[in-house]
């Protein structure tokens, strides 16, 4: 997908801005632009592993909101979108290798 991102801590209150090159691959998934004071996880979040819907976690104590992004379902992408999941599934599995390495160095 291409893209950056930037965090500042400004007060104590962590920012982020996400940019990719574009995101109408996507049309025919849910796309979603998610607000939390932490970084997602299951927590803050409920993931449905049958549908693939996210949501904001109602016992969460913090901050969580999810916003559903509109995009224009002629401009979706099928191929594309497939290629993109299968290279951040790849980078995240490389990520994974490098920690779990990382982890056993420590232990050593």
């Amino acid at each position: 997908m291409g893209g950056s991102s930037e965090s500042q801590l400004i007060d104590g209150i962590r920012y982020y801005i996400y940019e990719c090159d574009n995101l109408d691959i996507f049309a025919n998934y849910g796309v979603y632009l998610g607000v939390s004071d932490r970084a997602p996880g299951a927590e803050n979040f409920c993931y449905d592993k049958k549908t693939g819907e996210i949501s904001a976690n109602p016992k969460y104590k913090g901050v969580s909101v999810l916003f559903e992004v509109s995009l224009d379902k002629t401009k979706a992408n099928e191929d594309k979108a497939q290629e993109a999941f299968k290279m951040a599934q790849g980078k995240r599995r490389a990520r994974t290798r490098v920690m779990r390495r990382l982890h056993k160095c420590i232990k050593s």
